[in-house]
């Protein structure tokens, strides 16, 4: 199965509509960027250092994109 850009503008948009409705529109985008953020740098860095990405690797990105998440919404609501 291979990624192809439609399918990742879908799953974009999907995740981008979950999170504005979850937290609202400032907040949402808010930390819809940081994710996007986290997941540019982490994935460029991964291919920079390892070559590519690995599953073990699209394993520590959802970690890293979960956990930067919600420190992001405990800075909001907090």
């Amino acid at each position: 199965m291979r990624a192809t850009l439609p399918g990742l503008a879908v799953g974009t948009l999907v995740a981008a509509g979950v999170v504005g409705v979850a937290a609202g529109p400032p907040d949402g985008a808010v930390m819809f960027a940081v994710a996007i953020a986290v997941i540019l740098a982490v994935g460029l860095g991964l291919a920079r250092v390892l070559g590519g990405v690995t599953g073990d690797s699209y394993g520590a990105v959802n970690k890293l994109v979960e956990l930067s998440t919600y420190g992001c919404a405990a800075a909001l609501y907090l």
